[in-house]
């Protein structure tokens, strides 16, 4: 390969954000191993969603849910949809 080519490459990685892409790789596959989630989370198309809506939205001072948001508030909003969900298809 000629420097030229090698040159090109590395264009194309910075173009493309290889080196964030990859770090944010590893953190999502980090969150992954360190908790013992289950692979099928990553089939999941919430959670494909869910990053697809951060990437496609500047939120520069995004704060993830924490901890209580999660097992309170969240959930609780996040109920309230299924039985409206449930209430429209069971009419």
């Amino acid at each position: 390969m000629s420097t030229s080519g090698s040159g090109s490459m590395t264009n194309i990685k910075k173009a493309f954000n290889m080196q964030r892409r990859e770090q944010l790789d590893a953190e999502i596959a980090r969150t992954f191993y360190s908790k013992g989630f289950s692979f099928h989370l990553a089939r999941s198309p919430y959670y494909r969603s869910s990053y697809n809506f951060a990437t496609s939205h500047c939120l520069p001072d995004y704060v993830p849910p924490r901890y209580n948001a999660l097992r309170t508030t969240l959930l609780q909003r996040e109920k309230a949809n299924v039985h409206r969900f449930l209430a429209y298809i069971c009419g």
